[in-house]
């Protein structure tokens, strides 16, 4: 009997695999040609690089024929979020996140929003844990109700103390905000091995987002 609901569960677990693994890679090629919110909001204030975002962009992007912006998105500024536990992102930055996000997509733009630039965890891997994970739980509640034609790029090329032979936020995320399920698609772990997971958010609820996974090939290519 333990074998036949072994095998019974082994089929089941197969099938929905197959299913979110398609999923993952239909949303992939919707992606098609991209580009970047390059030097807004991954300096260290909107303003600080000299391209603050504008509303109008979205539109003058779809109209010239990409399919989606790529939003470069630097956290750890002591005005968009806490350093200390429990390491609350501001409400007003996540709103002016949320602003950008919704101007992608009432433009039929896919929009993916990344960690970008988090010197901390790269400084000091272990110590930014907590704060790291905190992020992103805060990150996919806010956006729990968001369409797949929001994604998540976990981390923008990984640095200084975290390794591949670390892997170090990838094991974070399994057991802490990231779990497998036959029900959600994602990807994880490495930009060319995609696993299918899901976004445990602060709630208890998943979150049905298709995430970019960090990658220690270099820069993202769009």
């Amino acid at each position: 009997m333990k074998t036949l609901f072994t095998a019974i569960l082994f089929i089941l677990t197969f099938t929905a695999f197959t299913q979110n693994r398609e999923h993952a890679f239909e949303v992939n090629k919707r992606l098609g040609r991209g580009i970047n919110y390059g030097n807004m909001f991954e300096a260290p204030s909107e303003t600080g690089w000299g391209n603050p975002w504008k509303p109008q962009y979205a539109k003058m992007i779809a109209d010239l024929g990409f399919n989606h912006v790529r939003i470069p998105i630097r956290w750890e500024p002591a005005d968009r979020s806490s350093a200390n536990a429990p390491f609350t992102i501001s409400a007003t930055f996540l709103n002016r996140i949320k602003q950008v996000v919704d101007s992608a997509l009432n433009n039929n733009l896919h929009a993916i929003i990344n960690m970008h630039h988090h010197e901390a965890l790269f400084a000091n891997p272990e110590a930014q844990k907590e704060r790291f994970l905190a992020q992103w739980r805060q990150i996919s509640a806010f956006f729990k109700d968001y369409p797949d034609s929001l994604l998540f790029e976990i981390l923008n090329e990984p640095n200084g103390n975290i390794t591949p032979k670390t892997v170090g936020i990838n094991i974070w995320l399994m057991p802490c905000c990231i779990t497998n399920c036959p029900n959600q698609p994602g990807m994880l772990a490495h930009r060319f091995t995609p696993q299918i997971s899901r976004v445990q958010t602060t709630d208890g609820t998943f979150l049905n987002k298709t995430q970019q996974p960090a990658s220690f090939r270099g820069p993202t290519m769009h």
